[in-house]
């Protein structure tokens, strides 16, 4: 919900929403940022959860892991999600 009332709120003049958790009535935010498009989102989850939030919501992820063969195999799932959701 956040990652969408900031994007809204990046590109909009104003913002209504009513989520779960955020309650916006004609809301302003400025300045708006000058990079085009916007500024990257980056996310560290690293969950397959975590994942697929990261590459539906996102631009990038922090990888890591305990050694090279678990983070190779994280990687490999953010990859294999992101072609799932064509991103």
């Amino acid at each position: 919900e956040w990652t969408t009332a900031i994007k809204r709120l990046w590109s909009e003049s104003n913002v209504n929403l009513d989520g779960k958790y955020f309650h916006l009535k004609n809301c302003v935010s400025e300045p708006k940022p000058v990079s085009k498009p916007r500024p990257y989102m980056i996310c560290a989850g690293q969950s397959e959860k975590g994942l697929r939030f990261t590459v539906q919501n996102t631009d990038a992820c922090f990888i890591g892991g305990k050694n090279e063969a678990e983070t190779k195999k994280i990687s490999n799932l953010a990859r294999s999600l992101a072609k799932e959701y064509d991103t």
